[in-house]
């Protein structure tokens, strides 16, 4: 399931109600449900990774989404939506999806509805609910050291923001969290760059494939700060 900038989700053919509610797919939904991976996970409760958080602003961004998120697990996936007033919904709600069992359990012990410890999720001004999300994603099976954030080091001359922003943006949809540039200290330097993605999944996975490999970068991921 992907975002555009604009906060549209992009058109897919529509599938009949009945179909999208009988498999766990929200009657919004307009995403591709004949895509395995956007359909629930035939595991439990405890095992489900993904949870639906409402409530939120509604300029809610990716970086004040996940600058709530800390000391719980690397984020998987990211989707907020936006407030959709012809609907009575004036607040955003948002999907989120941790790599690890474990992690996502750490979220709803801390702040699930139902959760061990029910502490409040604040965003912004405002105290968010957090559900498990009805469709169900299992764990990631990717390397330990994957994550939504992007490091690429290099020349300062091939190392650019905006020309690294240009690629990324022609090649694939994302939100950005925040992009931390690191200086190079004299002509000819290194410069880094950490590309802080809304998700691993479709983003900074995507990201990384042409970049690895090319000459003059080193490329790897960085630690995700909702860890």
């Amino acid at each position: 399931m992907q975002q555009v900038a604009s906060g549209q989700i992009p058109y897919a053919p529509r599938a009949p109600v009945q179909r999208q509610i009988a498999l766990g797919v929200s009657p919004y939904y307009r995403g591709d449900i004949n895509l395995a991976r956007n359909l629930s996970a035939d595991i439990t409760d405890e095992e489900n990774c993904s949870f639906w958080i409402r409530g939120l602003p509604a300029n809610t961004t990716v970086t004040t989404l996940l600058g709530a998120i800390r000391n719980i697990g690397r984020i998987y996936c990211t989707v907020i939506a936006p407030p959709n007033t012809n609907r009575g919904l004036f607040t955003a709600a948002a999907k989120v999806v941790f790599f690890e069992q474990e992690a996502a359990q750490n979220f709803w012990d801390r702040y699930g509805r139902g959760g061990r410890l029910q502490l409040p999720f604040v965003v912004g001004d405002l105290e968010a609910i957090v559900e498990r999300n009805r469709v169900k994603v299992a764990a990631q099976d990717f390397p330990r050291d994957c994550s939504r954030v992007l490091c690429v080091s290099g020349a300062e001359t091939l190392v650019d923001v905006d020309d690294m922003m240009g690629e990324f943006q022609a090649n694939f949809v994302s939100e950005m969290g925040k992009i931390v540039v690191l200086p190079a200290d004299g002509p000819g330097a290194i410069r880094t760059l950490e590309f802080h993605f809304g998700s691993f999944r479709c983003q900074s996975q995507t990201a990384f494939r042409p970049l690895h490999g090319r000459e003059g970068l080193d490329v790897w991921f960085g630690r995700d700060p909702c860890e």
